[in-house]
């Protein structure tokens, strides 16, 4: 009887709403990344994304700001909805780097019997400072991915 109560105690919150301020995940695409998030309440917050260009061998960090702005439909199940993000990046490589702005839009699945939030996002990013022409690293360009952050 001990061990099913522990195990039902240790499964509670696999069952609980996305209601945690604190998500950690994973995206893919270009670049790929770990991704967290921190929520300040559930349409603003601040991400960051750690990874690399897997075809280029570039380190990459990126910190944005996230505000939901529309909910495309409500079900009884989950939320989806879109998003507008603005922040800043640094690709690094060897012992060179570049930096700039970025912002972007996503779509956001809100489910809510899990803490989980599936997200697809796409994202213009300027260089402005750094190695880029000896490099040949493009100053204009997108990030893209698709991801998913569990929350606590």
């Amino acid at each position: 009887m001990t061990r099913l109560i522990l195990l039902l105690a240790l499964m509670a919150p696999l069952t609980a709403e996305a209601k945690g301020a604190f998500g950690l995940g994973l995206e893919l695409g270009s670049p790929s990344s770990f991704t967290g998030k921190y929520l300040f309440n559930p349409d603003q917050g601040v991400a960051f994304h750690v990874g690399a260009y897997l075809h280029d061998h570039y380190q990459h960090l990126r910190v944005q700001y996230e505000q939901r702005f529309v909910d495309f439909a409500k079900w009884r199940w989950g939320d989806l909805g879109m998003y507008f993000d603005v922040g800043g990046a640094v690709i690094a490589w060897d012992s060179h780097n570049a930096t700039g702005p970025c912002g972007g839009v996503g779509v956001d699945m809100r489910f809510r019997k899990f803490p989980l939030i599936v997200f697809a996002e796409l994202n213009a990013r300027l260089y402005l400072v750094g190695d880029l022409k000896e490099h040949h690293v493009d100053g204009l360009g997108f990030y893209d991915g698709v991801g998913a952050r569990w929350y606590f």
